[in-house]
């Protein structure tokens, strides 16, 4: 089988070690966009008040959830 692509072997993460590396890099990466994505939407209570006013029918109910009433802060934090 000559000429079949070996992932091993093009420089992929073939050597003890790199893989976690590799890993840890978008572990790394992933809390960096978690940091920015709170920072643009601001605190938990900005956030909630945005799930307010963008979910609710006019009525209470919740747009998002077939009318059911809005969530509580504790029953939104918990979701």
């Amino acid at each position: 089988m000559t000429g079949q692509y070996d992932m091993f072997n093009q420089g992929s993460a073939s050597q003890f070690g790199e893989r976690q590396t590799d890993l840890e890099e978008l572990i790394e990466e992933s809390h960096r966009l978690e940091a920015t994505q709170t920072k643009y939407r601001g605190s938990n209570d900005q956030e909630y008040q945005i799930y307010l006013s963008c979910a609710d029918d006019g009525k209470g109910g919740d747009i998002t959830r077939n009318g059911l009433p809005l969530k509580t802060y504790s029953e939104w934090l918990g979701s």
